[in-house]
């Protein structure tokens, strides 16, 4: 990590104060009903190891314009990153219970009246209107964030109203949550004190523990620009391109072959993370499995990628992803890991990335990257077919 929240917290409480005092109420007020916000940030995602990521957004919102109360706010996030092979970029848009996502090479659409269950909200889901990335960077879902800060007796915090960040006048927010006596994040929040919009966001996740994560949002100058219209023919006119090449109402894991294998960052059981970039290439053939731990067959079909690996004459690794968090559930189903084995969980982002909807299923993967061939589900000759299918690729 470059830095830690903590060392940020001692400096920001020792400014003098210059200016009025609202209470931290009237700032998630005027974040909640804030209308017409336009801005363009910079995400930078520190991960331990010193890797790091950073994203241009340019985002929109604006207060919801129909009935369903789903969001807190219609959206538009248009999203860059930096790759080796150029530059990915992608967009999300939400209003009324519709939303469409686009990544890299792949763009979904949720519609309320066709189906509402992926919009649900309760105790444990959000719904893709609320989980989709870069939601958090918005005044809106901000403001819910702080109610929860200011509610939760998980959180501590310190609001300045009255402060100064490098040379301006600031509203300064340092919060701090604790679970089970362990702490869980750290945030650091620094607003406009005349717009009360935000000019930046740090957050760390899991300070101290393997799986530490530091995001860093930074804003460019806010305007109350509107948001383009975000009806399906108005996106359809802005995104031509995207709807005509990356529109896939019925994207499945078979449409992946000869496709790259998207990039993921998954944690394995060991604590570390497997991390890989689109485009990234293979020392060797792999098979990559996302297998649901919980289902009869995930031993069978391990055993038979193991003997697959035994019977083909080049060197293959395997990756066994797991949708699940259980590590222990993975590792009662793979036995003791052998060379070339990677034990992955929590893999569900990436089985959506690749389009697969039963479980287990296997990718066969070339040494550039490219997925050569897909195979669904468990059978008594799965071996075999793994083998034919390594048999064919470099």
């Amino acid at each position: 990590m470059k830095k830690s929240i903590s060392i940020i917290l001692a400096v920001a409480t020792v400014i003098p104060a210059i200016a009025s005092k609202p209470e931290f109420s009237d700032v998630i007020n005027r974040l909640e009903t804030a209308k017409d916000y336009h801005s363009k940030a910079s995400v930078n995602v520190q991960l331990p190891q010193g890797t790091e990521v950073t994203y241009n957004l340019n985002l929109w919102s604006t207060q919801p314009a129909g009935e369903r109360n789903l969001a807190p706010c219609d959206y538009l996030i248009e999203w860059t990153l930096p790759t080796p092979d150029g530059e990915a970029s992608g967009f999300t848009a939400y209003s009324d219970g519709n939303l469409f996502r686009k990544t890299d090479t792949r763009l979904q659409e949720y519609h309320f009246e066709w189906d509402s269950i992926p919009f649900l909200i309760n105790n444990t889901i959000n719904g893709v209107q609320r989980n989709s990335q870069f939601t958090n960077t918005l005044p809106q879902f901000i403001a819910e964030e702080l109610a929860q800060i200011r509610d939760n007796d998980n959180w501590t915090y310190k609001f300045v109203a009255d402060t100064v960040n490098q040379g301006k006048p600031a509203m300064i927010l340092t919060g701090r949550m604790t679970l089970n006596g362990y702490i869980a994040k750290n945030v650091l929040y620094i607003f406009d004190p005349e717009t009360f919009m935000p000019r930046q966001i740090e957050i760390e996740n899991n300070p101290t523990n393997i799986s530490e994560q530091l995001l860093i949002t930074k804003y460019e100058s806010t305007s109350t620009e509107k948001a383009p219209a975000l009806t399906e023919a108005q996106l359809i006119e802005r995104y031509p391109s995207d709807f005509d090449n990356y529109r896939e109402n019925n994207f499945s894991a078979e449409s992946m072959k000869d496709k790259p294998l998207p990039g993921f960052s998954l944690p394995s059981t060991t604590g570390e993370r497997y991390q890989r970039q689109k485009g990234d290439k293979f020392i060797s053939p792999v098979i990559i499995a996302i297998l649901d731990p919980s289902i009869s067959s995930t031993k069978s079909s391990i055993e038979a990628m193991r003997s697959a690996v035994d019977m083909t004459p080049q060197p293959v690794d395997l990756i066994f992803a797991s949708i699940s968090t259980d590590i222990d559930g993975l590792e009662n189903a793979t036995g003791l890991s052998r060379r070339g084995e990677y034990m992955l969980i929590s893999a569900r982002s990436l089985a959506r990335s690749c389009g697969v909807g039963s479980y287990p299923t296997f990718f066969i993967i070339d040494r550039s990257g490219n997925v050569s061939d897909v195979i669904i589900g468990y059978s008594n000759n799965l071996a075999t077919s793994l083998l034919e299918k390594l048999a064919i690729i470099d």
